[in-house]
């Protein structure tokens, strides 16, 4: 792991084959990446910190609404893309590749509905309740199989669905793709980039497990790589990164604040120095 001691080495290695990324010696990993890569981290940080002051400062807006105003569901969406974002660097600390990328995949959803919800409040809250309703219908149906030979959950299962339909019926919305949802967002143009998250990482994929192999000079693989890949951070800051910086700048549609724009356009200034582009995003 470059720069680590031989002794921490030793101690990881040892770890690791025991109890893989829930060793205690990850503490040598983390500390090894963050300074590797500090000012990836550096803005990384400052990145949550604008993140949270907005979401912190956007929670006032709450007061006297419904919880079905578009403002309000947008907002609640808002801790959502936070956390996975901030578990998505806790990764990169780690060497967690895959996962991290897993992550910032679920960030660029929520950032193509907040875009929607501001951009078209009352349809866009329409659909996602839709969905939701057809998500949960979707479970019912098949849990149908399961409490068959049960009478009275069975009839529990048809009651919900039965509530779940009429429900349904107040949000005639249809289904949206991903890809529209991006452009009503907004966010057209960053749709390939979370297509490539797909391949990469969300989905079992041939694409998702070369990540494990060893390849040769000549192209081969020969054996699996199990454990933290440092140079994968760069490429976990460029997704994790741009997907956060969605997120806020819908945050600043939304809510209107446009206060801390001086420090949010220093902060995309310099992840488009620093991140964009890397030959680590492939």
């Amino acid at each position: 792991m470059g720069e680590l001691t031989d002794e921490a080495g030793k101690e990881f290695d040892a770890d690791f084959k025991i109890n893989g990324y829930l060793a205690n010696a990850m503490r040598h990993i983390q500390a090894h990446i963050r300074t590797k890569y500090p000012e990836s981290f550096a803005i990384a940080d400052e990145l949550n910190k604008l993140g949270q002051a907005f979401y912190v400062d956007s929670t006032e807006l709450l007061t006297g609404r419904y919880s079905h105003d578009p403002l309000c569901v947008a907002i609640q969406l808002i801790p959502r893309a936070l956390s996975a974002y901030q578990a998505s660097i806790l990764s990169a600390e780690r060497g967690m590749h895959v996962e991290a990328l897993t992550l910032a995949r679920s960030i660029y959803e929520t950032a193509f509905w907040l875009g929607f919800l501001h951009k078209s409040p009352d349809a866009a809250k329409n659909t996602l309740f839709a969905e939701t309703i057809r998500q949960e219908l979707e479970v019912y149906r098949l849990s149908i199989e399961i409490v068959k030979d049960n009478a009275e959950h069975l009839a529990e299962t048809r009651s919900r669905m039965s509530e779940l339909g009429k429900e349904l019926k107040k949000y005639p919305n249809p289904s949206i793709k991903m890809s529209d949802l991006a452009d009503k967002g907004g966010f057209g143009n960053r749709y390939t980039e979370y297509r490539m998250l797909c391949g990469k990482a969300a989905h079992v994929s041939v694409q998702s497990t070369i990540h494990y192999l060893n390849r040769q000079d000549d192209g081969s693989f020969n054996g699996h790589i199990i454990g933290p890949d440092e140079d994968a951070v760069p490429e976990i800051f460029a997704f994790a990164c741009g997907a956060i910086i969605m997120v806020i700048e819908a945050m600043r549609w939304l809510t209107k604040d446009t206060s801390r724009d001086s420090e949010f356009q220093a902060l995309m200034a310099r992840y488009a120095e620093t991140m964009v582009p890397t030959d680590a995003v492939t």
